[in-house]
Order: structure tokens, then sequence, then C-alpha cells
């Protein structure tokens, strides 16, 4: 009898401990991915702008850069060309420093990813070797080659080396002053003569799921935190049964009837104890 009731004592606390376990590995690992990838959610398009027709409320001079611009500058309309939106993955896989048409059979590589809970997204991130106007825009070749999962812009190569900080990345949902052969000009002191057309960036989607580091590490606290909790709670109750055991078998002498009252009580503490959990 004392054999079998710490079998059931035994497999009880074994049980919690598993249900605990995998219930707070599984939303660590969910966590943790999320984290690690943070961009899936998120989409990136291009609304080309013809210079003669743009809104007025629409600023794409260099120092504008990355500045967040009404609605009506990434909304399809007459003067505008729509691009679809961007896809970011080679082969299914999907990576946050990508690369995408830039037409004429040519290959730009761009950014996107959650920083912190922010949409975050760049351009012009030119692989090692490359800059713009010496191999970049590249070939769908090298292009193919070049598709990373990177932690910011600058690991992907953002910027031309130039760029960042001057207005890129942009942060946020929502239409921004993108780059463009008008801006580059201007930044470089060339004439801008004879260009026609200007780009906006849409970010869409929201980071909203996407858990910050600081998330992650609270949830690691509150969950060992709960795994401290039921082990204590499931050494509470094995004590209780044992204690109402020990009494059940003292009073076997006495009264056939006592102890199985007893013994009773101690498997209905420990059941209570795995149906608690």
């Amino acid at each position: 009898m004392r054999g079998a009731i710490l079998s059931i004592c035994f497999t009880a606390a074994i049980a919690i401990h598993v249900d605990v376990d995998a219930s707070g590995h599984a939303s660590l690992l969910r966590s943790e991915k999320a984290q690690a990838k943070g961009f899936e959610s998120l989409t990136t398009q291009y609304f080309i702008w013809d210079l003669a027709k743009i809104p007025s409320t629409c600023t794409y001079s260099f120092s504008n850069l990355g500045d967040l611009q009404p609605d009506e500058c990434c909304t399809a309309g007459d003067g505008v060309t729509v691009d679809p939106i961007l896809d970011m993955t080679l082969e299914g896989v999907p990576y946050n420093c990508y690369a995408t048409p830039a037409g004429g059979g040519l290959y730009v590589r761009n950014f996107a990813k959650c920083i912190h809970g922010v949409p975050t997204m760049a351009e012009a991130c030119t692989p090692p070797g490359l800059s713009i106007g010496s191999g970049y825009p590249m070939s769908k070749e090298k292009a193919d080659t070049e598709y990373q999962n990177a932690s910011d812009p600058s690991e992907c190569g953002c910027g031309n080396g130039v760029f960042l900080g001057k207005g890129m990345p942009y942060t946020g949902s929502g239409c921004h002053a993108a780059i463009d052969p008008y801006k580059i000009n201007q930044f470089s002191n060339k004439s801008t003569a004879g260009l026609k057309t200007v780009y906006f960036m849409k970010i869409g989607g929201t980071c909203a799921d996407i858990p910050t580091v600081a998330e992650v590490k609270k949830g690691i606290e509150d969950f060992e935190k709960g795994v401290k909790q039921e082990v204590e709670d499931v050494h509470k109750h094995i004590d209780e049964g044992m204690a109402d055991f020990k009494k059940g078998t003292q009073d076997w002498n006495m009264s056939p009837g006592a102890a199985g009252a007893g013994v009773g009580a101690a498997v209905g503490s420990v059941i209570g104890a795995g149906v608690g959990a």
C-alpha cells in the first residue's frame, strides 16, 4: 500500500514538471524565433511618381530622405507607378536582407525588420566590394548569393556606406521618401535635369506581435517563478499526503476503518495536487 501511494506521489510530481516545462519551453521558443526573424509580418512597396504630377504635399529632396509622407504619396493614382509588394524570399525562404528587381535585369538589395518593436527599412544595401555605380545594381546571379538575415541595416551593408544616419533607415509604418537617382544626384552635387521621377517607400505591417528582448527576458523570469511555485505546491501536497498516510497506518492497529480513512485522505490530497496543476 505504501509503495502504491509513493508511486502516485511521484507520478503526480513528474506530470506537473513535464506540463510546466513543455508549456514554458514552447512559449520561449516561439518568442526566440519571433525575435530572431522579426520581419515576416512587414511589407515593402515602391510608389514612383512623375515629377510633373506629384502632389505638392509630397517632399522628395535629399534632405527629405526617410521623412514620413502623407498617405497620398503612397496611393495609386494618375502620375504614379505602383510596384508589386516586394518579395523578401529566395526559393521560399524569407530573408530580411533581400534583393529586388531594379529594372533592366539588374537587382538592388534592401533591408526590412522589426527592431525594438519598430518597423525598420533601409535601401542601397550594397554587398562587400560593391558600391552604387561600381557593380551595383547587380546581376541576378550575384543578387541570389547575397541574401541574408542581418541584425540591423549596417550588417546588411545599407546606405552604400554613406546614407545611414542621413535619413536612413526609415522607421515606422507608412509612406517614406525613398532613395532614388534624383536624391543621389543632389547628394553628389550633380544635376537633376532630365530626371523625371522620384521614389516613395510604403512600409506595411506591424511589429505588435514581435516581442522585444525585454519582453522575452520578463517571460523567462515569469516562467522560472511559475516553476518554483509549482514545485513548492507539489512538495506541500506530498508532505500533507504522507502525513495523512502515516496517521492512517498508525491507526490501522486500532481501527481498519480509521486507517482506510487516512489512506483515502492521502490519496485524495495527491490527486488533488495533480488536478490543481
